[in-house]
């Protein structure tokens, strides 16, 4: 499915971090495996990848929202990763899904004020 010149599947990688960032930000602050870390990158892409192409995001994807870890998406965040994914949409989701975005808080290259 291609959106504008970029393609689903191009953006799979960005999605994959944006979507650890947007899920992780007010997470809980328990320890998780690589492999952890893995999967819930995978599911979140599963359950959210829609959001970011305009639809509004899922049962599943705000539970994801609400369960994830910080973790393991901060350090994939970097400037060209935070110049295609703005901190805007990240807010947005986290409002939709009914969490707040902690004020000051950085997250690699996203900051959010």
């Amino acid at each position: 499915m291609e959106v504008g010149k970029r393609t689903i599947e191009s953006t799979t990688p960005w999605l994959l971090a944006l979507l650890m960032v947007a899920a992780l930000v007010t997470a809980p602050a328990e320890a998780v495996t690589p492999a952890q870390c893995n999967q819930e990158r995978d599911q979140g892409v599963a359950d959210c990848k829609a959001f970011f192409f305009g639809s509004s995001p899922s049962a599943g994807c705000c539970q994801f929202i609400r369960v994830g870890h910080l973790e393991c998406a901060c350090p994939a965040i970097d400037a060209k990763l935070a110049s295609i994914v703005t901190v805007q949409k990240v807010t947005k989701l986290f409002t939709t899904c009914g969490r707040s975005v902690p004020h000051k808080f950085q997250c690699g290259s996203l900051y959010f004020p």
